[in-house]
């Protein structure tokens, strides 16, 4: 996973430098659950959910949208799902498994509410599928324009 993520966002990219080790590695996956979809035997996309402070759009997005996320979230359970990622064989359904299986994670997990930086293109793919988030504000520059979106993991169909 973190060897894709390495191809995607710093060799294939260039949104951020080349590490020797080849593995994308940040001060968030160590507390991190990571998850995988494999096809033939390679890795095609992953993501990380993140279930406690700091969030890694806590240090993106301005003070003020993050407190605004937090009041619509209340003192409900929050988690983070964060470096979604794909290689190049563009397969929606690789992404859509992936989706599924992070909310599946996290409503296990008693999570109730999902933030997450996603771009046009997955949060029109995932309402395809009756993942609706809410964007919260003007996009942010992360690996490309990025919207803050909330996900009610307890509305999305198992």
């Amino acid at each position: 996973m973190l060897r894709l993520r390495h191809y995607v966002y710093r060799e294939q990219r260039s949104y951020l430098p080349q590490r020797m080790d080849r593995l994308d590695l940040d001060d968030h996956d160590e507390r991190a659950v990571h998850l995988g979809v494999r096809h033939h035997d390679h890795m095609v996309a992953c993501c990380r959910i993140i279930y406690r402070t700091p969030y890694p759009a806590q240090e993106i997005v301005p003070d003020a949208v993050w407190q605004m996320a937090r009041s619509i979230t209340g003192d409900a359970a929050l988690a983070e799902l964060s470096r979604l990622t794909q290689d190049d064989t563009g397969r929606h359904e690789h992404v859509e498994a992936l989706c599924q299986a992070a909310i599946d994670h996290m409503r296990a997990s008693g999570v109730q509410w999902c933030v997450t930086l996603m771009n046009t293109t997955l949060t029109r793919l995932l309402d395809q599928h009756g993942v609706h988030a809410i964007r919260l504000a003007p996009p942010v520059e992360l690996f490309g324009r990025r919207y803050l979106c909330l996900i009610d993991v307890t509305k999305v169909p198992s």
